[in-house]
């Protein structure tokens, strides 16, 4: 043995020891094939050293990410929310992640005794690794000299905080991944693409469902334990191969930096099995699959059942049945009892409901799924602020008939946004009662109601439209809008499928209103109120500044209103599908319902159209705060809060507009003031409307097609690009079965999907079927061909899709209609109606064209354009 690789082995065992007391940097030891080679520390990053955790958390025995937890745990990372407890599903805070990381980096806190930021006590546990994050470039405050510690972090800024601290550390973080688009793509950040990117890349941070990323989403204590236990072991190890779960505890398995899809064996000799993984690389399991016309069960484990019966179906050798598992013996009304198969196909275990009940609502506390995490992206935006419990700290119950609310700065009615100090009407005069010890300016009532209001916009800046404002109000549609842009987290502009969907359910414990007419009301006005008219609204005054009133008294009075508690559900929805206004509203009821607590037959359903294609952000007032950022937490807190508004009720709601707000300028009794103030208002009104028109939608164009054909129906759809929409079935419904070109004619699987863009300089303007007796067919001048046979491997004619772009002088013409979707059909009786029509010339191109077998089904095409 050579003297060089004596001292080689010495050092190994010398480092181990000292790697296991913790006293050696992770960073300070790489390996190399059979060589040990030292590199530079990460900026102090010490090998974590394992202490078992001194006690048990009772939270985390079956949670997913107990071994994450564990992990960092026992490095002393983080630590529990008590003695027993983890909280693993409460959402991290800005101040909790970067402390997590100084601790990591083995941060002197002595070094940071200042505080930049002025809600940031010097001495409080989390001040001295901010400030050192701070300094190192590593987080940023949020303006005003603030740092936010108690606020919840985003997926795309903890990616931020996660590269920079990599950079600081002086540590290059691997490309272990190929890169990937994740289909909410559009919801990122510009700011933070290429971090997400970078994390993807390195497999620290990794997608969700249906390759999802949720950048807006919070991320639990959980979920970045794992992120972690990643950063930490790619740290010390080469880059991870093999099985990885996702952070929406799903398994994907990678082999040479690529997640695998299609049928694989993985293993070997007696533990070698059969999986399957989708086109986004996550493992099938727990359910029936259709894959290629045959149905297939996987286990718990992912592993393919085989030579067994399952759900009542024998599968073959290789795990196959002909028969489909939906259909099930329809005499069977099914007793609560076995499983069923949900829409998609796929096994749910689920308790059968059986059709013969009277049953028009399912309790909350029945066996019955109320919440199904499925969205885009989920974020609960609720304040402590907002709360009862908040507001009302020993304090009495205020009367908000004394004030007024600027409803183009915020959002629908809030306490929050009432400055107290300045009161448009004299509490003792509001306050005056008669000789029969009654009020005699306003009444209260104590109703006890629940209600729900839903708003539907495609709109940014006329959400509130259809809010109950009478016609005559100027500006109606920019009505409590200043929250719009927080509520839905809008940072760009909207495309033509987005949708803003505002669910609103008011919890009413008390209601409180003026009764007098406007010229009463004008001789209970305060004299604050008085003064800064004559001091802001007057112009020979040489403080004449009519816009102080709206920003001291708000732009309305308040003349009635409810007490109690409020909670509101905003979707951004993208609607991929086409979906009728009818149709989109009933599935968001039906999601709302799924937090409430009343669910009825058939929400599940519903339900998935509004929860499986939007981002969605939840707001209670009132009552206590719910924190929680997992929604099926905050749905399972949601009956909690409902009891807790008898308690702590708030300021929640108004009735119709006309009856609870009224312009402050009608109560001012000098003309010319009073329209000075208008004047101030509809100037104000103005601006909003600019703010919000920039993220008003755009139309939306065809700007790419794409025919698709491979052996199995899966190898065909993974070929479609992320982003594209593939065409489905039944022009003008809101059916989402995909068109299948070669369909019953044996042959290929053939799929064709476009992409939707707002680039009007790319847009396709017609397409054209064309067909022949062999493949040099072509289509009309101006058409490009797809060299893709629409009938490949069917036999009959060669049939081809032909498109058309936009031309420089079409560009010109604004009233030049370009192509906004395609559609199919199954049938030779077609009634085509308004605003659908042929493709170019190809009314009578059927897509399986002299096709060998009698099955074939006749398909055509039908195309829907706009300006």
């Amino acid at each position: 043995m050579g003297i060089n690789k004596v001292i080689q082995k010495l050092m190994a065992m010398v480092l181990s020891v000292f790697f296991v007391l913790g006293m050696v940097p992770v960073s300070a030891v790489a390996e190399t094939g059979s060589t040990n080679i030292f590199t530079k520390p990460h900026l102090s990053m010490y090998g974590v050293g394992y202490t078992a955790p001194s006690a048990k958390f009772t939270d985390i025995d079956n949670h997913w990410a107990k071994e994450d937890i564990d992990y960092v745990v026992g490095r002393g990372l983080l630590f529990g929310t008590s003695e027993t407890t983890f909280s693993p599903n409460t959402a991290i805070t800005r101040g909790m992640l970067v402390t997590v990381l100084g601790r990591l980096a083995g941060v002197d806190i002595k070094l940071y005794t200042t505080s930049s930021f002025i809600d940031v006590k010097v001495g409080s546990p989390f001040q001295p690794y901010i400030e050192w994050a701070y300094k190192k470039g590593i987080v940023q405050g949020i303006g005003n000299s603030q740092f936010a510690k108690d606020r919840a972090i985003t997926r795309e800024e903890i990616a931020a905080i996660f590269t920079n601290f990599a950079k600081a550390t002086g540590y290059t973080l691997p490309v272990t991944r190929e890169a990937i688009t994740f289909v909410d793509d559009s919801n990122i950040g510009s700011v933070y693409k290429s971090t997400i990117m970078t994390m993807q890349q390195a497999g620290i941070m990794l997608g969700e469902h249906n390759n999802k990323f949720n950048p807006k989403a919070t991320a639990t204590r959980a979920e970045v334990s794992a992120m972690l236990k990643r950063y930490i072991k790619l740290s010390i190890n080469p880059p991870a191969e093999g099985w990885v779960l996702n952070d929406d505890e799903q398994y994907l398995y990678y082999k040479d930096g690529k997640s695998l899809t299609g049928w694989q064996d993985i293993g070997s000799g007696n533990d070698k099995k059969t999986y399957y993984f989708a086109g986004d690389g996550i493992m099938i399991s727990g359910k029936w699959s259709e894959i290629a016309g045959k149905w297939y069960y996987f286990n718990a484990d992912g592993s393919l059942a085989k030579n067994t019966t399952i759900d009542g179906y024998q599968v073959d050798k290789n795990g196959a049945t002909l028969e489909d598992p939906n259909k099930k013996d329809s005499s069977n009304n099914g007793s609560g009892g076995g499983t069923s198969n949900n829409d998609d196909g796929n096994y749910d275990p689920t308790p059968d409901l059986d059709p013969k009940q009277d049953l028009d609502v399912i309790d909350k506390d029945e066996d019955v799924v109320i919440y199904d995490d499925s969205e885009v992206g989920f974020t609960n935006i609720s304040v402590p602020e907002d709360s009862g419990e908040e507001l009302l700290q020993g304090v009495p119950m205020t009367n908000y008939l004394l004030y007024g609310y600027n409803v183009l700065k915020y959002g629908f009615i809030n306490a929050r946004n009432i400055d107290q100090k300045y009161a448009i009407f004299d509490n003792t005069k509001v306050e005056e009662v008669g000789e029969d010890g009654e009020k005699l300016y306003y009444k209260i009532t104590e109703p006890t109601a629940s209600e729900i209001q839903s708003l539907f916009s495609r709109s940014a800046s006329s959400l509130y439209e259809n809010f109950d404002i009478s016609s005559s109000a100027k500006y109606k549609s920019l009505f409590f809008s200043g929250s719009v842009k927080a509520d839905y987290g809008l940072t760009t502009t909207l495309n033509e499928e987005k949708i803003l969907i505002k669910q609103i359910q008011y919890h009413e414990t008390g209601n409180q209103s003026y009764i007098v007419d406007v010229d009463t009301l004008r001789g209970l006005l305060s004299e604050g109120f008085k003064n800064a008219v004559n001091k802001y609204a007057k112009k020979e005054s040489p403080d004449y500044n009519p816009e102080k009133i709206l920003q001291y008294y708000g732009t309305h009075a308040i003349t009635q209103y409810y007490l109690g508690g409020r909670a509101e559900l905003n979707y951004l929805f993208t609607n991929r599908d086409q979906a009728d206004e009818e149709t989109i509203k009933l599935s968001a009821e039906a999601t709302y319902r799924g937090f409430s607590g009343k669910v009825q037959a058939g929400d599940d359903t519903k339900k998935k159209l509004v929860s499986e294609n939007s981002t969605t952000k939840f707001k209670s007032i009132g009552g206590i705060n719910i924190s929680e950022s997992d929604p099926r937490e905050v749905a399972k807190k949601y009956d909690e809060w409902v009891k807790s508004i008898k308690e702590a009720p708030v300021l929640c709601g108004i009735s119709n507009y006309d009856q609870s707000l009224i312009p402050i300028w009608e109560l001012i009794a000098d003309k010319d003031a009073a329209d000075e103030v208008e004047n101030a208002f509809v100037e104000e009104a103005k601006k909003c409307e600019v703010d919000l028109s920039q993220f008003d939608s755009r139309p939306m164009y065809i700007t790419d097609i794409g025919v698709y054909s491979a052996k199995e129906s899966d190898q065909a759809k993974n070929q479609v690009p992320n982003g594209f929409v593939m065409v489905k079935l039944n022009p003008g419904t809101s059916s989402t079965e995909i068109l299948e070109a070669n369909k019953g004619a044996g042959g290929n699987w053939i799929y064709i999907a476009y992409k939707l863009s707002p680039d009007k300089e790319r847009a396709i303007t017609n397409i054209q079927v064309v067909s022949g007796d062999n493949n040099k067919v072509t289509g009309d001048a101006g058409y490009t061909k797809i060299p893709v046979d629409l009938n490949e491997k069917a036999g009959g004619k060669y049939i081809y899709l032909c498109y058309k772009r936009i031309t420089d002088n079409e560009k010109k013409d604004v009233n030049t209609k370009c192509l906004k979707e395609i559609r199919g059909i199954y049938t030779d009786s077609y009634s085509v109606t308004e605003p659908w029509e042929w493709p170019y010339k190809s009314q009578n191109e059927n897509l399986n064209s002299g096709s060998r077998k009698s099955s074939a089904s006749l398909i055509r095409l039908l195309v829907r354009k706009g300006p």
